[in-house]
């Protein structure tokens, strides 16, 4: 199962992280310097191609959900405002995404 990133205003976890009501389950946490992460296709990346997004380094677009199923990403494939990006990123290089989408106009 693969959970939504977190909202802008809370602290970036992982996908695989646990939330809150379900720590203590014994369950240890995936080691891996990447993380996945879901978020909502940014308002000017909707009718955008993937092979024209500027992401930072250690950041890929690994699927596009779109009408509740998970796509493969490819390149000539155009975001609408409905999809749903799922990233592969080390933590950092998901912050730094995020950062330059909290910019004015992005």
């Amino acid at each position: 199962t693969i959970r939504r990133a977190p909202a802008a205003t809370a602290p970036l976890l992982p996908l695989h992280a646990a939330p809150p009501e379900e720590t203590g389950t014994g369950l240890a946490p995936l080691e891996s310097e990447q993380e996945l992460y879901r978020r909502a296709v940014p308002r000017s990346w909707a009718g955008a191609r993937l092979s024209v997004l500027s992401l930072p380094p250690g950041v890929e677009v690994v699927g596009v959900v779109r009408g509740g199923t998970v796509r493969v990403p490819r390149p000539q494939m155009r975001l609408t405002a409905e999809d749903e990006l799922v990233f592969l990123a080390r933590p950092d290089a998901y912050a730094a995404l995020e950062g330059v989408l909290r910019l004015p106009g992005v």
